[in-house]
């Protein structure tokens, strides 16, 4: 019983924080309990188990009905924090991940007011997540779901959460990384297939493979490339040569389509000339693979900057129109507040669940 270490305040609290001040930071377990619309943030690393109702971490979901733990490793210094949120009361225990360690957990509004950053998505973020999930969750064969636009818009934040969503219904996810400048599980410089089986739930910091063995510790990915830049402006040729070779390991997994684990694709921002070209000829690569894909494209406040409106992702000319694979398109504003594509805004601004990308 996951509870039966767990602290509980003789006032019951949502923070396990003092009244007043900053969060504590302390290795002793405790209780957090969830309400309807008031997200409680974790900073420093811990494990995590739903004992009360149901919850969502970084958009995986989480049952008491199904106890399993997962690690938090969020880190306030260096990005963005981790937030558990629920659509009716429920309970999470937590306690320290590894020897010596501490974290700390507090409401949403004082993560806020002490300088933490944290994770928090809007309801179109949250729908697209919800409906990629729903569709590798049903799929009869290879699914993927692709995440393009410029640069800052938030493309790994959406990738991540949703691949955690994946994670939850299917058990494991395929993550092909093509943003060699800021990879969420290699060194820059790389692209990389890696297979998850567990959620991310922080920054791409706390999550780099390297071998180690500690609790929470991403897989080593099933391929990567060293493309000799960290970005695909460097050498287009190499670049596509990796990414190829990482897309040919996806195919080769499991003896059929319906085998594979669904796909999520992290590309990189450069979506104007000839990196828009390239990512028309990888995503077309991917097409060949699958009949079943998703596209969510990011929106920047700056028209400018986004992806032109005629472009028509996985779709290859050179064949049949019924040998290309079916397409649903998703349209998201960059974070909080934002405008969509074709909106006049000329500057940008505002908030929203960015932490690069």
């Amino acid at each position: 019983d996951a509870s039966r270490d767990v602290v509980v305040d003789e006032e019951p609290s949502t923070s396990g924080a003092r009244a007043s001040g900053a969060p504590v930071y302390s290795a002793d377990a405790r209780r957090i309990e969830l309400r309807p619309g008031a997200p409680v943030c974790v900073d420093g690393a811990c494990v995590a188990t739903c004992v009360a109702g149901e919850c969502w971490i970084g958009g995986y979901h989480l049952s008491c009905d199904a106890p399993r733990d997962v690690v938090i490793r969020s880190a306030s210094g260096i990005g963005s924090v981790v937030a558990a949120e629920s659509s009716a009361p429920a309970a999470l225990a937590l306690r320290a991940a590894d020897e010596g360690g501490s974290f700390a957990a507090c409401e949403l509004e004082r993560a806020r007011a002490f300088g933490w950053s944290p994770t928090v998505l809007s309801s179109d973020w949250s729908a697209v997540i919800a409906s990629v999930a729903e569709a590798a969750r049903v799929a009869q064969g290879a699914c993927v779901a692709a995440f393009v636009g410029p640069k800052d818009v938030g493309k790994s934040t959406l990738a991540r959460h949703a691949a955690n969503a994946i994670c939850g219904v299917r058990g494991h996810c395929a993550w092909l990384d093509l943003d060699c400048g800021q990879p969420e599980l290699t060194a820059p410089g790389l692209v990389s297939l890696t297979i998850l089986r567990a959620p991310l739930l922080g920054p791409p910091q706390t999550h780099q493979a390297s071998g180690a063995e500690f609790a929470g510790a991403p897989a080593m990915p099933v391929y990567s490339r060293f493309v000799g830049d960290i970005s695909p402006q460097g050498d287009p040729d190499a670049y596509l040569e990796g990414v190829f070779a990482c897309i040919d390991a996806w195919s080769a997994l499991g003896g059929h389509a319906d085998e594979r684990p669904p796909l999520v694709v992290n590309t990189s921002g450069w979506v104007k000339g000839l990196g828009l070209e390239l990512a028309e000829e990888i995503l077309r690569a991917v097409g060949r693979s699958t009949e079943s894909c998703y596209v969510i494209n990011i929106n920047s406040h700056v028209a400018s900057r986004n992806v032109p409106d005629d472009v028509y992702w996985f779709h290859d000319a050179n064949v049949p129109e019924t040998s290309n694979p079916r397409v649903t398109t998703y349209e998201v504003a960059a974070g909080f507040g934002t405008a969509p594509k074709g909106a006049d805004a000329e500057t940008e601004g505002g908030g929203g669940a960015v932490d690069g990308g």
